[in-house]
């Protein structure tokens, strides 16, 4: 095993990227806000944050999403945010589990498509779709 010369310099910069990263993964928590709004179409959703660990939780129809973030290298190569959402039962046995994920990048663009734009859509534009994209296939892949 060998220790490279620019370990410092590679380290410094996936710092400052994660800096970035971290910034768009708080921005799409608080516009996930909207959908506790009393103007939201969809009621009784309750967002827990817990932004200092890098996730938040949503809670919505008897079930739990925590949305985690982490740091992880793009196919690309580059670095780049990813949001993983997991559901989290209250007590269920066989539950819990991997409900989907998203990539996004220091711009906060995620992968997911914008069909207003045909781009890719914002990770804060976007929050309140991406969100429910999740519970819904939360309901589709949930036990009963």
């Amino acid at each position: 095993m060998k220790i490279t010369d620019r370990i410092v310099d590679r380290t410094a910069f996936a710092a400052r990227v994660h800096g970035y990263l971290k910034w768009h993964f708080e921005r799409f928590f608080h516009s996930a806000g909207y959908l506790m709004q009393p103007t939201s179409p969809v009621k009784g959703l309750v967002l827990r944050p817990v932004l200092d660990m890098d996730y938040f939780e949503v809670s919505f129809l008897g079930m739990r999403i925590r949305f985690q973030f982490v740091l992880q290298c793009a196919s690309d190569g580059f670095l780049g945010g990813k949001v993983i959402a997991v559901r989290e039962s209250y007590g269920l046995p066989n539950c819990d589990g991997n409900v989907g994920g998203f990539m996004f990048d220091a711009q906060g663009f995620t992968d997911f498509d914008d069909s207003m734009s045909g781009g890719r859509l914002d990770i804060g534009y976007g929050a309140a779709e991406i969100i429910l994209h999740f519970f819904d296939q939360a309901i589709i892949k949930r036990c009963l």
